[in-house]
C-alpha cells in the first residue's frame, strides 16, 4: 500500500527564513505515523533546493527517524533526469520565454515533463510495493494526480493523505 502526501515544496523543509509550513507537515506526518503502520516514508525533495535554500532541516526525514522508519530521498540526480528527460521547472519557464511559448503550451510542456518525473518515482517505489511494504510518499502536489493514474494502471492499492499546496 502506498499512501500519498502531496506538499508544495515550502512544506518540506526548515530554514532561516521558514514560516508555520514546516510545521503543517510535521504534524499531518505525525498524526497519520501514530495510526498507521508504515515500512518506508520515501521523499522527492532534491539535493540541489536543500543547498539552495540553506535547509536545516528535511521534515519528512525527521519524523520519520523520530518514528524508527527509514527514509529515502527518490529525487532523480542531474544523471537520471537526463536518462528521463525531466527538466526543472525553472528551465521550462526560461524556454517558454526563449521560445514564445502561450500559456497552453507551456502547461503541455510542464505536464509531459511532471509525467515522466511521476514515472521515475513510480520506479523509484515499485519495488517496495512489489514487496507489499506500506510506504508513504512525500512529493510534489502537482504530482498527485498522475501518481495515482500510474498507481492504478498498475493495480497498486494507494490512499491521499493529505495535499498541502500554495493556496492554502
Amino acid at each position: 500500500m502506498i499512501y500519498l502526501v502531496g506538499v508544495d515544496a515550502r512544506f518540506q523543509y526548515v530554514n532561516e527564513s521558514s514560516e508555520h509550513h514546516p510545521e503543517e507537515l510535521r504534524d499531518i506526518l505525525n498524526a497519520f505515523l501514530e495510526e498507521t503502520e508504515i515500512d518506508l516514508v520515501a521523499e522527492d525533495f532534491e539535493d540541489e533546493y536543500r543547498e539552495e535554500l540553506e535547509v536545516t532541516e528535511v521534515v519528512g526525514q525527521t519524523v520519520a527517524l523520530d518514528h524508527s522508519i527509514p527514509h529515502r530521498y527518490i529525487s532523480p540526480d542531474p544523471s537520471e533526469c537526463d536518462e528521463y528527460d525531466i527538466l526543472p521547472h525553472a528551465e521550462l519557464q526560461e524556454q517558454k520565454e526563449m521560445f514564445g511559448w502561450s500559456g497552453r503550451e507551456y502547461e503541455d510542456a510542464l505536464a509531459d515533463n511532471d509525467g515522466r518525473r511521476e514515472e521515475f518515482i513510480m520506479e523509484a517505489v515499485r519495488n517496495d510495493l512489489n514487496e507489499e511494504k506500506n510506504v508513504l510518499l512525500i512529493c510534489p502536489d502537482r504530482n498527485v494526480e498522475g501518481l495515482c493514474d500510474l498507481l492504478e494502471e498498475d493495480s497498486y492499492e494507494y490512499e491521499i493523505v493529505d495535499e498541502l499546496t500554495d493556496d492554502e
